[in-house]
């Protein structure tokens, strides 16, 4: 299987506490780190019409790419697909 690409769009933590939650959840010191990149929708150029073209007008939007074609993609802070993430993450590393 492909590594799995993630990639968070958002705004600075003072403007979206939801991004914030998310980069804390990502890299929560008790479980297992998820690796992403984070895409700033205040400071890269087409990056909130990308978001947009995904239907999202919430941030952050988190966009999973699993390198076979298939993605998926939220927006808001979701703890409970954060954790299947990382289940997923999880079982693609020990494959």
């Amino acid at each position: 299987m492909a590594p799995l690409i993630v990639k968070l769009y958002s705004l600075p933590g003072s403007q979206c506490p939801g991004c914030k939650a998310t980069k804390r959840e990502f890299s929560h010191p008790k479980k297992r780190h998820i690796p992403y990149e984070e895409i700033r929708l205040d400071t890269t150029p087409g990056a909130v019409d990308y978001v947009k073209s995904l239907g999202y007008v919430q941030s952050p939007v988190v966009v999973v790419d699993y390198g076979d074609g298939v993605t998926l993609s939220w927006s808001g802070h979701q703890p409970t697909k954060i954790d299947q993430l990382r289940a997923t993450l999880s079982e693609t590393l020990s494959d």
